[in-house]
C-alpha cells in the first residue's frame, strides 16, 4: 500500500474548528479532555495512512492500536476509500425499508462461505454488542431457557445485555440491576462448563476464542471442541464472539478457524422437537464500523484483497514494519498488506 506524505495545505489547521477541542468539553466528555492533556497525548493529526498517525505539526506516528482491532487494513486503505466514493457517487436507495437491499444477500452469502461450518443467516447490525444482544434473543428463543453462561475475564459489550456476560465490576457498578440468570464460569476450564451445562437451564454458553480485554488469553484447541460437543450434548447453544478476532485479525477468517472449531453444530436430542432444525448460533462482530449500504461496497474491496493473499490480508504488518526502520527498508514495508506469521497468531 502506498503511503503519501502529507501536502502542507492537508496538515493545516484551518480546516478544523480552532475551538473544536473546547467544543469537545464542553458537549461530549470532559474528563477524556482533561485526560489526554494530563498524559501530554492529546495530539492533533492531520492525516492518517496505513500504520502512519501524521501530527498537525508535521511529526509522524507509527499507530500500534489500530483502533482497538478495527483498522485491521491500516488506516484509509486505498480500495476501501474507492469504494465508499463509488458507492456514494451512485446515489442508490439506503434504509428505505420497503425494498429488499440489492447487495445485502450477496454479502451475507460471503459473510456465511468465510465463516463456514453449519452457518447459513446472518444478522445484520450496528456494534458487537448489538450482536451480542441479538444472539442472546435468537438463543432463548430458540431453546425456551433463559440461563445465559459466560466465562471469567469476558468483555461482550456495553449496552445492559452485554454488560450482564461480564463479571468485572469496574464495567457494570452504579447502572443497577442487569439481566437476571446469568453465570460465569473460569475460562478454560471444562469441568465448569459441564458441571453448569448438564443442569440443562442455559440457553447459550458465550466465549471468546481469544480474550482481548481479559489480558489476550487464547483458549486451547481442545476446549473449544470441547466446549462445542458438550453444548450440542446439553442442548446449549454456543456463541463465539469475535468481535475483536474476527475478519482475519490472527490470521484465518475467524479465530475460532485456528481450532478447526465452529459456533454452530448439528442439534441434540434435547433440540430435535424445535422448529429450527439447524443449530442457530452467532459469531458476534462489528469488523468494520460503517453502515451497510456502504459495508457492501467496502466488503468488496475487503474480499478482493482476501482473495489475493486470504492468510496474508489480516492488517497492516506494525510489527515488521518497526523492525524494518531498523534496517532502513521502511518505506518498502510500508506498502506492504500483510503482516508476518508472529504479527497474527493467537497469542
Amino acid at each position: 500500500m502506498s503511503v503519501v506524505s502529507p501536502s502542507p495545505a492537508s496538515l493545516s489547521p484551518d480546516a478544523v474548528t480552532a475551538n473544536f477541542e473546547e467544543e469537545y468539553e464542553a458537549s461530549v466528555n470532559p474528563q477524556w479532555v482533561r485526560l489526554l492533556r494530563l498524559l501530554q497525548m492529546n495530539v492533533r493529526y492531520a492525516r492518517c495512512a496505513g500504520v502512519e498517525l501524521f501530527t498537525g505539526d508535521g511529526n509522524r506516528v507509527l499507530d500500534f492500536l489500530s483502533g482497538y482491532c478495527v483498522h485491521n487494513l491500516g488506516h484509509n486503505h486505498p480500495a476501501i476509500l474507492q469504494a465508499i466514493k463509488d458507492e456514494l457517487d451512485r446515489c442508490g436507495p439506503a434504509m428505505l425499508q420497503s425494498h429488499v437491499p440489492e447487495r445485502a444477500g450477496e454479502l451475507a452469502t460471503r459473510l456465511c462461505q468465510s465463516a463456514g461450518g453449519n452457518l447459513t443467516k446472518v444478522f445484520f447490525c450496528s456494534s458487537g454488542s448489538e450482536g451480542i444482544e441479538a444472539a442472546i434473543k435468537f438463543a432463548r428463543a430458540h431453546t425456551r431457557r433463559n440461563g445465559l453462561l459466560y466465562t471469567e475475564g469476558a468483555f461482550h459489550g456495553l449496552t445492559c445485555g452485554a454488560l450482564s456476560l461480564m463479571g468485572d465490576a469496574f464495567w457494570k457498578t452504579d447502572f443497577g440491576p442487569l439481566l437476571p440468570e446469568t453465570d460465569q464460569i473460569r475460562f478454560n476450564h471444562l469441568s465448569d462448563l459441564e458441571e453448569k451445562l448438564k443442569t440443562r437451564n442455559y440457553a447459550v454458553f458465550f466465549v471468546e476464542p481469544i480474550q482481548g480485554e481479559g489480558g489476550i488469553r487464547a483458549s486451547s484447541a481442545e476446549y473449544l471442541k470441547q466446549a462445542r460437543e458438550l453444548c450440542e450434548r446439553y442442548g446449549t447453544l454456543l456463541v463465539f464472539d469475535e468481535v475483536q478476532t474476527g475478519f482475519c485479525r490472527t490470521g484465518p477468517f475467524l479465530a475460532a478457524h485456528h481450532y478447526s472449531v465452529n459456533a454452530h453444530g448439528r442439534p441434540g436430542k434435547s433440540d430435535e422437537r424445535r422448529p429450527h432444525p439447524e443449530r442457530c448460533c452467532a459469531h458476534a462482530g462489528r469488523y468494520l464500523q460503517i453502515g451497510l449500504r456502504l459495508l457492501q461496497a467496502v466488503l468488496d474491496s475487503y474480499f478482493h484483497v482476501l482473495r489475493k493473499r486470504p492468510r496474508d490480508a489480516s492488517r497492516i504488518g506494525c510489527s515488521r514494519y518497526a523492525r524494518a526502520r531498523e534496517t532502513g527498508r521502511a518505506r518498502h514495508h510500508s506498502r506492504r498488506l500483510h503482516a508476518p506469521e508472529t504479527a497474527r497468531g493467537t497469542g
